[in-house]
This record gives C-alpha cells, structure tokens and sequence, in this order.
C-alpha cells in the first residue's frame, strides 16, 4: 500500500483550525474562569492562533491585491549590492531545498513559464516580507497583563518567527535573481 504524505498547506490548515478552536475554548474557560492561568492560556492560544491566521490571510490578501502586479524591476524587488555575497555567506543554496513549499504548483519548473515562476516569487517575496512585519503585533499582548516576562516572551517569539519568514524572503529573492538570469540569457539567444 503506497503511503501517502501530507501536503504542507494541508498540514499548516489543521493547525490554523486547531489553533483557532484551542483559542475559543480559551476565551470561554477564561470567562468562565478568570485566573492567572486561564489568561495565560488565552494570551498563549490566541498568539498562536495569530501566527496561523495572520499568514494565510496576508497570503490571500496579497494574492488576490497583487496578482501579476508587482514588476521584477521596481525598486524594492531590484537586485541590492552585496545580495550575492549575503547568499554565499549564508550557503543559502545548500539548505533552500528543506524549506517548506505551502503551494508546490507556483514553483514546479516543469509546469510553470519563467514569467510565471518570476511573478510567483515577487508575490511570494511580498508575503513573506509583509508577514515578518506583523510578526511583532503580538508583543502588544504585553499591556494585558504587564508582566516583564510575557514582554520577553512574546518579543522573542515574535523575532524567531520573523526570522524564519525572513528566510522564504531571501528564498523568493535568490531564485528570482537566477530566474531573471535566465531569462535575459534565453532572450539574447532568440534575437
């Protein structure tokens, strides 16, 4: 019998609703209950529940707002000096392969134009980065409580999270730039 894997998306989705059912039993028992632990239980389940819903709904957002719209050549999504040599520093090429694809499809190389893949990492890139700025929200949880280590803790889960978005951004942008590459080479040989 073939064992099947579940996807990532499919995986990320259980724990969003879980998260989510996990933050309404919180509220209710925290209304029912008010307690040191219950709030901490809710301020807990609700950060998390945040991190889920907040990344699928930026990734809606963004794709449904940006949909073939951002331009490879504007500004922000240019080549920056040094890039290169941030990828080499980081070895980015040895351990891009074991991060997780939430959509597979947008990147199958196979299936996809270089157009397509091009547009697919600004999009992705614009995520990513937009999810790494709202990973700081939680640290406003701190003012329900007022307790110095909930400050700390939601500061440095905050951070990690942002951390490791900012990793699919630098994804996004390594594989653009070898895209683009590409593409200008394939041009050069059609003319």
């Amino acid at each position: 019998m073939k064992k099947r894997n579940p996807s990532f998306a499919l995986l990320f989705n259980v724990c969003a609703v879980l998260s989510g059912l996990t933050f309404v039993t919180a509220v209710i028992l925290h209304a029912c209950t008010p307690q040191g632990w219950t709030l901490t239980f809710l301020l807990t389940s609700g950060t998390i529940f945040y991190h889920f819903a907040m990344r699928l709904f930026v990734g809606y957002v963004v794709e449904t707002a940006c949909f073939r719209r951002l331009k490879a050549d504007s500004g922000w999504f240019r080549e920056k000096r040094g890039e290169q040599k941030l990828y080499a520093f980081l070895r980015l090429k040895k351990w891009k392969g074991n991060l997780p694809t939430y959509n597979p499809k947008k990147f199958d190389i196979k299936q996809l134009t270089t157009d397509q893949l091009i547009a697919n990492t600004l999009q992705a890139e614009a995520v990513h980065e937009t999810i790494a700025a709202l990973s700081f929200l939680p640290i406003a949880f701190y003012f329900f409580t007022f307790d110095i280590i909930d400050l700390v803790v939601y500061a440095l889960t905050s951070l990690i999270a942002a951390l490791f978005d900012t990793l699919f951004t630098l994804l996004q942008r390594y594989n653009r730039f070898r895209l683009l590459r590409l593409q200008k080479l394939a041009r050069k040989k059609a003319e």
